[in-house]
């Protein structure tokens, strides 16, 4: 390449570069260490003129004065204590340590060896056993709530309706129908439009104290069966946005099972209660019954404020997924087993088989040193009978 008149994208001068990066991280903890004196202020018209894009990128050293006098005196308030605009979480000083390390390893989560795939399943693994879930449930780490709701929700959809819903889609099947109280989070509308459900086909009642009646909940289950609906899932809320109030959980689980729906609950502002003693834990009793969950990233809590958990806990292989996908995974490891004998593979294994957004039960995301033993045990097995494996992920 012409250095010359073709630089490239690092910096021309990587001890001027640290120089400004330590300033830059002073100020961020600055920031930290002084953030009673940082309440919400609104964004000049002058600093909002100079947000445009410059022709020419900025010398580092202006782009650290840039952020700091421009970008970080506008933030959203809630790093402020006595922040009581919305639910966001104040965040934690080391959540600025880890994005940090985070930026400088730039990796790609979807697949291949390296560490951080290992830190988020370990992630995973904490939540499925802080919330009591089944060692054969698994999960993802997404961008947030209406993410989440959609994943969870699109399984639901194919519980209901069969794995073949992945390639026809609900055209010409009859209407699916969601349950829930009048207090569940806007993604779960959200969610309903973007799988094609429609809202019209959301059954929304009253909440009470303990959420909605469960009286009132069957009434609209049995009334939409007897015109030949199908019910599809019955949504609790372990907190609410508004009140932070909770469903009675076990009594939710327990209409759910009774009438064959998959149980979601969103615990994005109330799962944290798990971690607590009373009267708090209580609160969430029940959460371990949901076939789907998900979990908030930054509201009570105070983690950096871009994760979501949503976890699938049941899921069987033979409602959930197709003899198709099945063949799929094992052809899959064994082609990478395959690789991996010819040396076109080294460092590169980490690998999520399967066509499945979520692993929902099977062990769609496979160890690298478990390529093998996966392999060995699919050929023995017999066909289909796979609904038993531990969850790898």
């Amino acid at each position: 390449m012409d250095k010359e008149n073709h630089p490239g994208l690092d910096p021309q001068d990587w001890d001027e570069y640290r120089t400004h990066a330590h300033a830059l991280l002073d100020a961020c903890i600055d920031r930290l260490t002084e953030a009673r004196e940082h309440p919400w202020i609104p964004v000049p018209p002058q600093v909002l003129s100079s947000y445009s894009i410059p022709a020419k990128p900025l010398p580092i050293g202006s782009l650290r004065e840039t952020l700091v006098s421009q970008v970080m005196p506008y933030a959203t308030g809630n790093t402020h204590p006595r922040f009581f605009g919305w639910v966001h979480g104040t965040g934690l000083a080391t959540g600025l340590l880890s994005e940090m390390v985070a930026a400088t390893m730039n990796s790609n989560l979807g697949g291949r060896d390296h560490g951080l795939n290992y830190m988020e399943r370990e992630v995973i693994a904490w939540a499925r056993d802080t919330f009591g879930f089944p060692h054969t449930s698994s999960g993802l780490l997404v961008a947030g709530t209406s993410q989440a709701t959609v994943i969870a929700l699109s399984s639901a959809r194919i519980r209901a309706l069969g794995p073949d819903v992945r390639k026809k889609g609900i055209h010409g099947t009859q209407p699916l129908t969601i349950y829930s109280g009048t207090a569940a989070h806007n993604a779960l509308r959200k969610a309903i439009e973007l799988l094609g459900i429609g809202t019209d086909n959301l059954r929304l009642v009253p909440d009470g104290e303990n959420g909605p009646d469960p009286e009132e909940l069957e009434r609209l289950i049995l009334a939409d069966k007897a015109n030949g609906l199908i019910p599809m899932a019955l949504i609790a809320t372990a907190g609410s946005v508004d009140l932070g109030r909770f469903d009675n959980l076990n009594a939710m689980a327990d209409l759910a099972a009774k009438h064959g729906l998959w149980l979601h609950i969103d615990g994005a502002f109330g799962a944290w209660t798990r971690l607590a003693d009373e009267p708090w834990r209580s609160l969430s009793n029940g959460i371990e019954r949901a076939d789907g969950s998900q979990r908030g990233r930054a509201e009570p809590g105070g983690e950096p404020a871009q994760r979501d958990i949503v976890r699938q806990v049941h899921g069987d292989e033979d409602q959930l997924q197709s003899a198709d996908e099945e063949r799929h995974r094992r052809d899959h490891i064994a082609a990478m087993a395959r690789r991996v004998d010819q040396g076109l593979l080294q460092g590169q294994i980490g690998i999520r088989c399967g066509g499945s957004t979520v692993d929902l039960g099977g062990g769609l995301v496979t160890r690298p040193n478990e390529i093998r033993r996966r392999q060995h045990h699919d050929a023995e097995a017999d066909e289909g009978d796979h609904g038993n494996q531990p969850a790898l992920a």
